[in-house]
């Protein structure tokens, strides 16, 4: 072997860690916080868990989050990412009072280097519900053009009293199936370089307390949606703040 062969074996074999790098399977952990955000609003079912995610081998490309839960009783609901919230950083106003700055972006892929952690909060949505009111919110909306030119004297009283109005007011109260309880929680992530799903699984419980208090957002729900019936007719410029209720129940992972 001589001096050009003994080089080129040399630079074929720097190139072997970056070809099994390639060829590897990224290594991804994700990490709960030990509480999650839990809610119900006018979006419907609501769980914000904060999470960290650390990679190895590769960077890791995260395609899709879901998660899943199953209450003792065997109801079970699954939840899609809608939105990535990320920290940034804290100043401090005029008066003393320490801000937070944050960035919230859509949830359509999240990216995880080999070096350090990713923290994000993520919010997750029970979509079935979603789509329930988004067509009653069409619904209404058409019925409110008709309303306003047949009977603009009473407009948008008449709304009120409209059918239209009165299901997506049920559809609030219908879809509400937080119960007291224990419940098993799945992380689901879908990560690009493996075929199978990445799953955390974990539970939590809700109390009597923790039901009662979700359940007063239903009302709230139900005024928001009056609130942008009267914001569209142009009776009101800003929304008064509405006092969402919202529970922090602690996760405990169930070793595998």
């Amino acid at each position: 072997m001589n001096l050009t062969d003994i080089a080129a074996v040399i630079g074929a074999a720097a190139w072997i860690p970056q070809i099994i790098r390639y060829f590897s399977r990224a290594e991804l952990k994700i990490i709960p916080e030990l509480t999650i955000e839990l809610g119900y609003s006018s979006l419907g079912s609501i769980i914000n868990p904060t999470c960290a995610f650390s990679a190895s081998k590769k960077d890791a490309l995260i395609e899709k989050m879901a998660l899943e839960i199953i209450r003792q009783d065997g109801e079970k609901h699954e939840f899609l990412w809608q939105a990535l919230d990320e920290k940034g950083f804290e100043g401090r106003s005029s008066k003393g009072e320490t801000v937070e700055m944050r960035r919230t972006q859509s949830a359509t892929a999240l990216k995880i280097g080999i070096v350090g952690l990713v923290d994000r909060k993520i919010l997750f949505l029970d979509t079935t519900i979603k789509e329930k009111r988004l067509a009653l919110e069409k619904a209404l909306i058409a019925k409110e053009d008709i309303l306003k030119s047949a009977d603009a004297p009473n407009f948008p009283d008449n709304v009120f009293r409209s059918d239209e109005f009165t299901n997506l007011g049920n559809h609030y109260r219908d879809c509400f199936y937080w119960k007291e309880g224990s419940y098993s929680l799945n992380i689901i992530a879908q990560e690009a370089t493996r075929k199978d799903p990445i799953i955390g699984k974990y539970t939590f419980s809700l109390s009597r307390t923790d039901k009662n208090d979700l359940e007063k957002n239903i009302v709230i729900a139900q005024e928001f949606s009056k609130l942008n019936v009267l914001y569209r007719a142009g009776k009101i410029a800003i929304f008064p703040f509405l006092p969402w209720n919202w529970i922090y129940p602690t996760l405990t992972k169930i070793q595998s």
